[in-house]
């Protein structure tokens, strides 16, 4: 959880992007798109609640869908 005042903005791999191209990815990551849906206050430049479990529910799709491919092709 975030304290007042600090920002998630440059963590992880997005730190090491520009500026300009941090910001408008960061929302889109699954820890940022995760917690969309469970922040009781959205500040600017975050996902809303619905938006966010969408992008979060893309992920898992890709990920599940990336899976099952592996698996079905590793094991014939």
């Amino acid at each position: 959880m975030l304290v007042a005042g600090t920002s998630a903005r440059k963590i992880g791999l997005a730190a090491l992007l520009p500026g300009s191209i941090s910001e408008a990815i960061t929302p889109y990551l699954p820890s940022n798109a995760g917690s969309a849906v469970m922040a009781l206050t959205h500040a600017d430049g975050t996902l809303a609640p619905w938006a966010g479990l969408a992008v979060f529910a893309g992920y898992v799709i890709v990920t599940l869908t990336a899976a099952a491919y592996r698996l079905k092709k590793t094991d014939a």
